[in-house]
């Protein structure tokens, strides 16, 4: 069984990657595919987890 991971951000984002990737070079549009952020961060916030 695999290890329980904290977030599904990551995996997602190198799905969505992978379809970017393929759609272009297939010549394929998907209407709803949005262009991947260049940085996996880009728009995220950072946790603030004050003094511990």
């Amino acid at each position: 069984m695999p290890a329980a991971s904290g977030s599904s951000a990551t995996p997602n984002a190198a799905i969505h990657v992978v379809l970017w990737d393929y759609t272009k070079k297939q010549g394929i549009t998907i209407d709803r595919l949005k262009k991947p952020k260049s940085n996996i961060s880009e728009g995220e916030e950072e946790e603030d987890y004050g003094a511990l």
